[in-house]
């Protein structure tokens, strides 16, 4: 940088983001190319695209005031536009494209988080409707078998009625017939008593008789 002055106190030499430290900047610095000649002795209406990186080159004027350290004037000084560095964009394109793939990151995050929300939902919801189901079931299940249980112990009493009941029409149809047997019996002996008795009373009757007609008169 021979365009400064030796002791460093030129106020103003530069207006942009140059890091030279300890030294300021000249507010006269303008962006102009089309004060500069081109290659081939043209004026450039546009700045020329730099080779080294894509990085754009920038020819500027300064005062011609300005002295180096062997007094010359310098006229023109040619720098690089750290304002339109392409590279300073691509990093800012890069840090946005971060940012934006952070918010994409964390937009499908939230998304899948909601989808796993829902389908938890559902998931107690089928889970509830699978439980009364199961319920239903079972108490279904449950009325069944008392039915059946019933059913079951109704037909069972009512074999053991008819069970019983015909045991006991047979009890009392032997119980006739042995009371039956047991009168038969017991007329029949009556009246071979009562005949044995008519002949003892006969026989005792004619033994009287016999026993008057040899009384002597």
């Amino acid at each position: 940088m021979d365009f400064l002055s030796e002791d460093g106190d030129v106020k103003g030499l530069f207006d942009e983001r140059v890091r030279i430290h300890r030294r300021d900047v000249l507010s006269n610095i303008t962006n102009k190319l089309g004060e500069v000649p081109g290659p081939h002795g043209q004026e450039s209406g546009a700045s020329d695209a730099g080779t080294s990186g894509g990085k754009e080159i920038v020819v500027q004027t300064v005062s011609k005031d300005v002295t180096g350290p062997r007094g010359e004037g310098r006229g023109k000084v040619v720098f690089k536009d750290f304002i339109g560095d392409s590279g300073e964009e691509a990093r800012a394109a890069k840090f946005e494209d971060g940012e934006d793939g952070k918010a994409a990151m964390l937009s499908r995050i939230q998304k899948e988080f909601e989808e796993l929300k829902e389908a938890h939902k559902k998931t107690l919801r089928a889970r509830g409707k699978l439980i009364r189901a199961m319920e239903k079931e079972v108490s279904e299940m449950k009325q069944k078998m008392e039915s059946r249980k019933k059913a079951e112990e109704e037909s069972l009493r009512r074999q053991y009625d008819e069970k019983l009941q015909k045991r006991k029409e047979m009890y009392k149809k032997i119980c006739k017939e042995r009371i039956l047997e047991y009168k038969r019996r017991l007329d029949e002996a009556y009246r071979a008593k009562a005949l044995e008795l008519r002949k003892r009373c006969e026989a005792l009757k004619r033994i009287k008789e016999l026993h008057k007609g040899r009384q002597p008169r």
